[in-house]
């Protein structure tokens, strides 16, 4: 079971997923997110809980916990509780010799009914480029590069987007269309799985995933992020802070 976190995700949805993955493993990814008060359910839950009955924890982070914990962002006990085994992975940019085979594992994992691969072009423009976002960005071209595939059996460098090709992005009359097929695979996905809060669940996710592109681009600068949400500052600061 896999829980990504954003600074939106509540006791609610850690305590499904948990209840989800008792007796296997539970990858929560990006735990630097996780706001103070699903930090202290965490807490809650492993005290509380027999290892026997819990799950095995894995937390993924770009962030460097341990720095966070010493300034208070981070709850300590949470910390020293999940640094039982550390492994520190090098960025994609150290490790390009992976990336020929980490295409391959996406393009399987995204379409798993086809057999479709990627031409040498295409592969040399991904190996050009220095992966500043790391796997989740690769996940995400390769996702874009399948959307917009004429499905002729590899992907083309003219599948990539835009700015993989050294090309300024356009306003492609076609992006909509291209959001809501996206937007379709998502719901055929999640419609197969279970049924649950699928509203809700879509929203926080698009939320999580607009306010971290954001602390990105604009290194956690609030006003240039509130400016670019037209949203004030104290609701910004707000949505950071909880759920």
């Amino acid at each position: 079971e896999t829980l990504v976190i954003g600074p939106s995700t509540s006791s609610k949805p850690l305590n499904s997923a948990l209840k989800k993955a008792q007796g296997g493993v539970l990858i929560l990814e990006e735990i630097a997110s996780l706001n103070p008060e699903a930090q202290s359910e965490l807490v809650r839950q492993i005290e509380s809980r027999s290892p026997r009955d819990f799950p095995r924890l894995i937390a993924t982070t770009r962030e460097d916990l341990r720095s966070l914990a010493q300034d208070g962002t981070f709850r300590s006990d949470l910390f020293y509780r999940l640094q039982v085994l550390e492994l520190r992975l090098p960025s994609l940019r150290d490790r390009m010799e992976d990336l020929p085979a980490l295409v391959s594992y996406f393009i399987g994992q995204l379409i798993p009914d086809r057999n479709l691969s990627i031409t040498e072009p295409a592969l040399a423009q991904l190996m050009s480029y220095d992966w500043p976002g790391n796997l989740r960005e690769l996940h995400n071209s390769i996702a874009f590069a399948l959307t917009v595939s004429s499905g002729a059996g590899a992907i083309e460098g003219s599948d990539l987007p835009d700015y993989l090709r050294g090309e300024t992005p356009s306003s492609d009359a076609n992006a909509p269309a291209l959001l809501v097929q996206a937007l379709d695979s998502w719901l055929d996905a999640r419609l197969n799985e279970e049924e649950g809060p699928i509203y809700r669940d879509l929203a926080e996710s698009l939320e999580a995933t607009l306010i971290r592109r954001l602390l990105e681009r604009y290194d956690g600068k609030l006003a240039r992020m509130a400016s670019a949400l037209q949203a004030n500052r104290t609701t910004l600061r707000r949505r950071l802070q909880n759920p």
